[in-house]
């Protein structure tokens, strides 16, 4: 028999075993597999998220491959990750950083994509190769939307946002691209063999 009670707030687990005339005995190693089952019964199913985190918030150890300046002064950017997705897509991973000591506030709408379609996003964002002189634009889907994140909101005086973004991969053998986002200085970024 299994009861749980609650006295004064603390929750309290009370296990008893009955024997019944069944003509199967017990034995105490029995008894302590049952105590176990009944004491993770009432732990409650254990889950595992594997959904991303919020948009804005990321890993602080995780590695800054490249940084560059805006022409705002109180813009950063930073490249946090480059990881091929199949043969033919690189996906990048973005930290726009407001150090701002004042009220200056970094608004997307189409500052960072000149179609109206592609407010409040990155879209106009590319990668160069250099060596083979070659750009290489935003993935779009089947309704061309530039594949990146969407609906940005502004980032604040001291706050970052983590964006993302999709682009046609080089081809393999190019170890070195060049990331160009609007307004923004050339974030250089060696690519791991990994990666390509």
């Amino acid at each position: 028999m299994l009861r749980h009670r609650t006295d004064q707030g603390h929750s309290s687990l009370t296990v008893t075993f009955r024997l019944r005339a069944s003509g199967f005995p017990l034995r105490a190693g029995s008894a302590l597999a049952l105590m176990g089952l009944a004491l993770a019964g009432c732990a409650g199913p254990q889950r595992q998220s594997t959904a991303p985190p919020p948009e804005g918030e990321r890993d602080p150890g995780q590695p800054v491959l490249a940084e560059a300046r805006s022409e705002w002064p109180y813009l950063s950017v930073k490249v946090t990750g480059v990881r091929p997705i199949g043969e033919h897509a690189l996906k990048v991973d973005f930290l726009f950083v407001n150090t701002s000591a004042g009220k200056d506030v970094v608004e997307f709408g189409s500052g960072f994509a000149a179609s109206a379609a592609d407010a409040g996003t990155i879209a106009d964002a590319y990668i160069l190769d250099r060596a083979n002189r070659r750009k290489y634009f935003m993935m779009r889907d089947e309704d061309d939307r530039a594949e990146c994140s969407r609906s940005i909101s502004p980032v604040r005086p001291g706050e970052q946002r983590a964006l993302w973004a999709t682009f046609a991969a080089p081809p393999r053998g190019v170890t070195r691209i060049t990331i160009r986002v609007p307004h923004v200085e050339p974030l250089e970024v060696r690519l791991a063999p990994a990666t390509r």
